[in-house]
């Protein structure tokens, strides 16, 4: 029981994992936790629960649900990205967390962040997932917040989805862009016009 230690590299969290005895006592452990259960519950959105080695220990259905999952024991002892299967997930041995690419990720940092400092931690994550078997871009804001249990560590882990808001964002930029371009031609196209009416005034 315990930890499993693992040397394995990492770029940015540390790969190492609880046992699937220590999984199973601490997914006991939540489950019986009513302020948990209440908040698995009601919560608006995406919301699980991580043990210090951000492994998921419990999830609610809403997460369940975009992950295409019926058992909900399939995903305990995954980290989010592996639940989700980021394309960055499985780059490194040690999973989600470790590669290069997670050291920018907005979840990863958040959820590294609330366990080293004890503090919440917002950020905002992008990544490329497998969902029903299809390649798909997501964008998540994430809050993490630490919280103890029987002087156990385990990570609040909220996840909404902002993926219509940041492609009608990403749409409205390239539209303006665009628009600014054909603006900056169409002025310089105009003044050009003006001195060429300017040159031929003069020349007569």
């Amino acid at each position: 029981m315990g930890i499993i230690e693992n040397q394995q590299e990492t770029f940015f969290a540390p790969a190492r994992r609880s046992s699937l005895e220590e999984i199973e006592l601490q997914v006991e452990t939540v489950s019986q936790h009513p302020v948990l259960n209440a908040l698995l519950d009601v919560a608006n959105g995406f919301l699980a629960v991580l043990n210090e080695n951000r492994q998921i220990i419990a999830v609610n259905e809403q997460l369940l649900d975009i992950l295409g999952v019926e058992n909900t024991q399939d995903v305990f002892g995954l980290r989010p990205g592996e639940a989700l299967q980021c394309e960055h997930s499985d780059t490194m041995p040690g999973g989600c967390g470790t590669s290069r690419a997670c050291s920018s990720c907005g979840a990863a940092i958040a959820i590294v962040s609330a366990i080293h400092d004890g503090h919440p931690a917002e950020r905002t994550c992008a990544l490329r997932a497998t969902i029903d078997n299809k390649t798909v871009d997501l964008f998540f804001s994430v809050r993490s917040q630490l919280f103890l249990v029987e002087d156990r560590k385990f990570v609040l882990l909220f996840l909404q989805d902002i993926t219509k808001r940041q492609q009608w964002i990403t749409l409205e930029r390239i539209f303006f862009h665009d628009t600014n371009n054909i603006l900056t031609g169409l002025v310089g196209a105009s003044e050009l016009l003006s001195r060429y009416e300017e040159c031929k005034d003069a020349k007569l």
